[in-house]
């Protein structure tokens, strides 16, 4: 039969490119069949890392076109329209497209079918665009199309072409600090021109939108949270994908003063009860210098109330912790006799302390403040100049200490306090 060499040509060239399959595991590998009238063919397109757009003797097939002139064919062209029934191509870095050409004799419904003898990427996109009706459909494996095929409209022009594209690409950036907005994404479709995205957030609400997109796109001032993005171009298969944007622990600064009654000239111990923190900077409000040990010890040369401040650092984010402590000049006790005849009582009264001050003939102003025994304050007040009588409500039960200032040095009780 005249037939029989095209068919031992085909057979030749399909066992090279079966030895030349299994020798790569072939990945991202398409066969399209075309079939009609009793007819079929085949050609196959295939991304391989070592291969080049040109003729590659290792990986490519040349097409053997029958000498019968009404069988059908199928193929794919090289630039220099070499026809092609395996056309291997460099890996599917971006996107790619393959015309196909077909030669039939007879008008009429043919079917064209994919089937991926090498998986591609399950995101990867492959769309089938037919130049005549302008129609594009998913092309993925085991897609069967019927279409009507005109003589004149297939021979010698590409009446298909596919379109092949990765998977999209997402680059997160994570949030740099707990609570700030410097979260991003970058999309990448490679090789895509012309397609729009959609990003929404975790409530489905959209927060960005963009088109006319060449390649890539970056989104910026994002909080945490989770999102979703919505891909669209003409000859991609639209895709969507959901991603959680991340931000580290919150950095809590926190310290307590572990010296029962703080004096002058005497180690006082600060307790650093901070949370993820992994330096600390200590400012104790006198001018001395920082600290940066994890709970210091620190003496005061100088009795009064010093703001201490505790900087909590994790990389470049940080956070602050101000309180005051209360240094006095020696062990308090009640004074029994009150110098200048100043009338200073201080007694529980139910679950309040009951505070009394009298200082006759005073011109100057006082403040009242009330301590617990870390040195932390927990009520003020001033405005009175010679009596002072007021209640102040406690919930917990302790030492407190109660200090009269003016401009001498200031007084103090200390009382301990049953709730």
């Amino acid at each position: 039969m005249y037939y029989s060499i095209n068919m031992k040509k085909t057979l030749i060239t399909f066992i090279l490119f079966l030895f030349s399959y299994s020798a790569w595991c072939l990945n991202d590998a398409l066969k399209v069949k075309l079939s009609g009238f009793s007819q079929s063919d085949e050609t196959v397109i295939r991304f391989l890392p070592a291969a080049t757009p040109g003729y590659d003797a290792n990986y490519d097939a040349w097409k053997m076109m029958s000498n019968n002139p009404s069988a059908i064919s199928i193929l794919s062209k090289l630039s220099d329209n070499s026809f092609m029934s395996i056309n291997a191509l460099p890996d599917l870095t971006a996107k790619t497209e393959v015309a196909l050409f077909i030669r039939i004799a007879n008008a009429g419904v043919y079917t064209i079918q994919s089937e991926e003898l090498g998986t591609f990427d399950p995101m990867a996109s492959l769309v089938l665009e037919d130049n005549f009706t302008g129609m594009t459909y998913d092309f993925r494996d085991g897609t069967s199309l019927s279409l009507f095929l005109n003589v004149t409209d297939v021979n010698d022009s590409s009446r298909f072409i596919v379109h092949f594209s990765p998977a999209t690409n997402y680059a997160m950036q994570n949030v740099s600090c707990y609570s700030f907005q410097d979260g991003g994404v970058g999309i990448v479709k490679r090789g895509n021109l012309n397609w729009s995205v959609i990003l929404k957030n975790s409530l489905g609400a959209i927060i960005h939108t963009a088109s006319n997109i060449s390649d890539s796109i970056w989104f910026a001032n994002l909080p945490s949270g989770n999102y979703t993005a919505y891909t669209f171009s003409v000859f991609t298969s639209n895709d969507s994908n959901s991603f959680y944007i991340d931000q580290p622990a919150p950095i809590v600064s926190d310290f307590t003063v572990q010296t029962m009654q703080p004096f002058v000239n005497t180690p006082i111990l600060f307790m650093n009860e901070s949370q993820n923190g992994q330096m600390y900077l200590w400012d104790f409000g006198d001018g001395s210098p920082f600290s940066s040990d994890l709970s210091p010890e620190h003496s005061y040369n100088y009795p009064g109330t010093y703001p201490v401040t505790l900087h909590a650092f994790n990389g470049n984010c940080s956070i602050s912790f101000t309180d005051s402590v209360l240094i006095s000049t020696s062990p308090l006790t009640n004074i029994e006799v009150e110098p200048f005849n100043i009338e200073f009582f201080v007694t529980q009264d139910g679950n309040a302390l009951k505070i009394y001050f009298n200082e006759p003939n005073s011109t100057t102003e006082g403040v009242l403040s009330v301590y617990d025994i870390s040195g932390k304050r927990i009520f003020t007040t001033s405005g009175f100049t010679v009596r002072l009588q007021t209640q102040i409500p406690l919930s917990v039960s302790g030492i407190y200490i109660i200090a009269i200032e003016k401009d001498y040095t200031p007084l103090f009780k200390k009382i301990s306090f049953t709730n």
